[in-house]
């Protein structure tokens, strides 16, 4: 399988009435949402919706998709480079959280300090060649993330309806995937997991997130390896037999397809500065 998504969609913003997403996509951002109105998600296979008003900030290497219950709906998206974002001053704890694939929601209070006319004022400035207007932009929204990830946390609402549409039966196979991606994985396994047939369950899931169960797999497992490569001093070999892959070649052919680098290289180039005694194996 060739992964053609971006590596990383630099600093960027954008200010827009958002259709669905056609299907689960991944990129070594992080990501800050602000939602104009409720936002539904699978972000790492966990549904979620993001109420009105709040603000989201997590790693964007997981596989993450934006679901639209109606036409378009109404956010904000701003992306920093994680090379970028691990040269800012951090807590470490926070960074951890992050890379540890939680999702971190502003208290609504936190939320508000950045009205939608500083959002719309960053888009612009971000999309003009003037370097010292996006430097400004770059600290402006380096206080708004620090101020989220050190807010009280909030939790978001539930993932919508419990009917067992073929939404919610996709999305009960996406959270079993990432649950249990370091293991040898069958396209069987995850339908008998929802109790359906491993035919009607890769129908289904591409159906509704876009994407095959095994291209799903494979996004979960390079997830995995970005992850213990930044937070463990795991060998290269350990990191690709944790994340799942039953081969070093097919771990190499794979990480290196997503993330345009292999996995040390890519270790030593985002690989944070945390305190002594917060790595491990």
């Amino acid at each position: 399988m060739t992964i053609t998504e971006p590596a990383t969609y630099g600093l960027a913003c954008q200010n827009l009435r958002s259709p669905a997403m056609a299907q689960a996509h991944q990129h070594n951002d992080i990501e800050l949402n602000y939602a104009g109105e409720p936002l539904q998600y699978l972000i790492g296979g966990r549904p979620l919706t993001l109420r009105a008003g709040l603000a989201a900030v997590f790693w964007a290497a997981q596989p993450h998709q934006l679901l639209v219950r109606g036409e378009r709906v109404q956010m904000t998206w701003l992306t920093v480079p994680l090379a970028q974002f691990l040269t800012w001053p951090m807590a470490a704890e926070n960074v951890r959280r992050l890379l540890d694939g939680e999702v971190i929601i502003g208290a609504r209070d936190v939320s508000a300090l950045y009205s939608a006319g500083h959002l719309r004022q960053w888009e612009v400035d971000l999309a003009a060649p003037d370097a010292a207007r996006r430097e400004l932009v770059a600290l402006e929204l380096r206080a708004f993330i620090t101020r989220v990830l050190q807010s009280p946390p909030a939790t978001p609402d539930g993932a919508g309806p419990a009917a067992r549409s073929v939404f919610s039966q996709a999305a009960e196979m996406a959270h079993f995937i990432a649950l249990h991606c370091h293991e040898p994985l069958r396209v069987k396994d995850i339908a008998d997991a929802i109790h359906v047939h491993p035919h009607h369950a890769m129908g289904i899931f591409k159906q509704a997130l876009g994407r095959t169960i095994n291209s799903y797999l494979t996004s979960s497992r390079i997830a995995l390896a970005q992850r213990i490569l930044l937070t463990t001093d795991a060998s290269v070999a350990e990191v690709g037999h944790r994340s799942g892959f039953g081969s070093l070649s097919r771990f190499y052919e794979a990480f290196t397809a997503h993330c345009d680098v292999p996995p040390s290289a890519y270790r030593r180039r985002h690989a944070p500065p945390l305190p002594a005694g917060q790595r491990h194996r």
